[in-house]
């Protein structure tokens, strides 16, 4: 079993934190292209966002992966248990999934697509 623990932090000045990374000497990483696409339980009694649940299809430049998010455990560190399965890569796969689970009764409730450097 596996978790996820995740801290945010608002951040005033981004220049800052870039040149304090700068003094660390610290390097980016490749460029990645994520798209996430979410899905609401077919169960109208099971409501993700209630439960601070998520089930999604993510995409990582061209690799893919199905992930489940549980509950949160701990709301001021932000830990859930995270299960997270890859599965073959290329866009067809990805929505070959995706009818996968419209079929079983899953319905897109969103996209988010972000660059991470």
């Amino acid at each position: 079993m596996s978790f996820e623990v995740e801290l945010k932090f608002k951040v005033d000045n981004r220049e800052t934190v870039k040149a304090h990374l700068a003094k660390l000497a610290s390097t980016s990483g490749e460029v990645e292209h994520h798209c996430d696409t979410y899905y609401r339980h077919p169960d109208p009694n099971r409501d993700f966002a209630l439960t601070h649940e998520a089930f999604r299809i993510r995409t990582v430049n061209d690799e893919n992966c199905l992930t489940y998010k549980g509950p949160i455990v701990d709301l001021q560190v932000k830990v859930r248990e995270e299960i997270e399965i890859d599965f073959a890569s290329g866009s067809d796969v990805a929505r070959q999934m995706d009818h996968l689970l419209t079929t079983l009764g899953f319905r897109p409730r969103g996209v988010v697509r972000k660059t991470r450097i």
